[in-house]
């Protein structure tokens, strides 16, 4: 038996009305109807301790909640009475995602915005996926003063195979840009404080110790075969340069990675070969890729292109009982129809552009950490072939090169170049 809108022990058959002070009715389109009328809350949900859970402030239609709301797995919240958007733990719960619709599934052409915050051995990201389409792009809009002039409107985004950052929102991509091979664009000018152009090159005998670089630096070398050596009496002629210091200057010659991962030509091109790439939803979850290298398990958000990085147990995404996701390929009609397994071997919308990648070389060891040139001093060393660079009195010195000015006892600054 329920309280009637009365105050006695009996269904509730009738609707409520505007002045009750408490009732509880019922009318078949609403089904059951609580009513309150009180000088701070209209409507207070309380549990058995008389803590308040929930209330609805006098006259209002707000539904306060005291303390957390917790939704069941794989719930979420939907925004808007045609199911506009919906805010909800992705499957695994490894990750808030936002989603067009009603639930937390990824529709095959759209996009979706996720962050996660990464327990120990995961990392916390956000993630921003486009929709389907060439010209789908994922992008940051960063504006300052309310985005009144073009100059306060910034972007940062991913347009159609490069990394972007625009001002002004220029369609063209105006200001920088960075593509999959690790190239930087720019439509002006780099701004830096240094003065003088520097490639590295390996020591003909290495030294003994790091620190033994810092008595050579403002001493001049010559080649040797694909080497260099410190100047002697007579090679004044044969001098290509100065030693400097590690970020003293911009340096060449350093990439982020050892440079025999790839295989190339003699021009330094990249070798390519053709591949297929496979993609499917699965809950909510997009898998993308390529065919010869499906992981078993699903990777974690991030995880980059490198030889057989789907294999590895690092590479595992972890739900939230600490359980690696199995990764299970559609194999029949019904399944690859019900997922939208695809495979293509073009770009997409682009049936005259096949896919192709880079091609690793036998000697390249993914599980040997590389450390960067200018990081191993012992081996490489910076030189300074161009500009204005301090040089000690001691060093051999071509005659050609104009002396500027007196930096301290025994280094002079020089103006550098090659005849």
């Amino acid at each position: 038996m329920a309280l009637s809108k009365v105050g006695l022990y009996g269904p509730a058959t009738t609707d409520t009305a505007a002045g009750d002070n408490a009732a509880i009715g019922y009318t078949a389109a609403e089904g059951l109807i609580l009513t309150g009328q009180g000088s701070t809350s209209d409507i207070t949900i309380k549990n058995d301790a008389d803590s308040t859970i929930a209330s609805v402030a006098t006259g209002t239609t707000v539904l306060d909640f005291q303390d957390s709301v917790t939704l069941q797995d794989d719930k979420g919240i939907t925004f808007g009475t045609g199911g506009d958007w919906h805010l909800a733990a992705a499957a695994g719960e490894g990750s808030i995602q936002l989603f067009r619709g009603t639930d937390n599934t990824q529709g095959a052409e759209e996009g979706k915005v996720s962050m996660s915050a990464g327990a120990t051995g995961n990392e916390s990201a956000i993630v921003i996926a486009s929709g389907e389409g060439e010209s789908s792009n994922a992008r940051v809009y960063l504006y300052n003063d309310q985005g009144d002039d073009s100059d306060n409107t910034w972007l940062v985004g991913a347009d159609d195979g490069h990394a972007v950052i625009d001002v002004g929102m220029n369609t063209t991509r105006q200001n920088i840009g960075f593509d999959g091979n690790g190239n930087g664009y720019a439509d002006a000018t780099w701004q830096d404080n240094t003065y003088d152009y520097a490639e590295l090159f390996e020591w003909k005998t290495h030294l003994s110790n790091d620190s033994d670089i810092n008595a050579l630096w403002g001493k001049t070398v010559v080649l040797d075969g694909d080497f260099v050596k410190i100047a002697e009496a007579g090679e004044e002629a044969n001098v290509i340069g100065v030693v400097r210091p590690k970020g003293s200057t911009n340096s060449h010659g350093d990439g982020l990675q050892w440079g025999g991962k790839w295989k190339k030509d003699v021009w330094g091109n990249y070798e390519k070969e053709g591949y297929t790439r496979v993609t499917w939803q699965e809950n909510g979850y997009r898998h993308s890729y390529p065919k010869d290298r499906i992981p078993t398990h699903r990777l974690k958000i991030g995880i980059g292109e490198d030889k057989d990085i789907h294999k590895k147990e690092s590479s595992f995404e972890l739900d939230k009982n600490g359980n690696k996701i199995p990764v299970v390929v559609p194999s029949t009609d019904s399944q690859k129809t019900a997922t939208n397994y695809l495979e293509r071997t073009h770009k997409k919308g682009k049936a005259d552009v096949p896919l192709k990648r880079r091609i690793y070389t036998d000697s390249y060891d993914q599980n040997t950490a590389y450390n960067r040139r200018q990081d191993r001093p012992k081996e490489w060393v910076l030189i300074g072939m161009l500009g204005q660079v301090p040089v000690r009195d001691s060093a051999i010195i071509p005659t050609h090169w104009k002396k500027m000015k007196n930096l301290e006892s025994g280094i002079d600054k020089y103006f550098i170049f090659n005849k």
